[in-house]
């Protein structure tokens, strides 16, 4: 799930960790 959740924050929201874990 990090791996994931580094790639969407550096794709779409950098500074918004919930919007990645909510598309997660």
């Amino acid at each position: 799930m990090v791996e994931a959740g580094q790639k969407y924050s550096s794709n779409t929201h950098i500074s918004n960790p919930k919007t990645i874990v909510s598309m997660s």
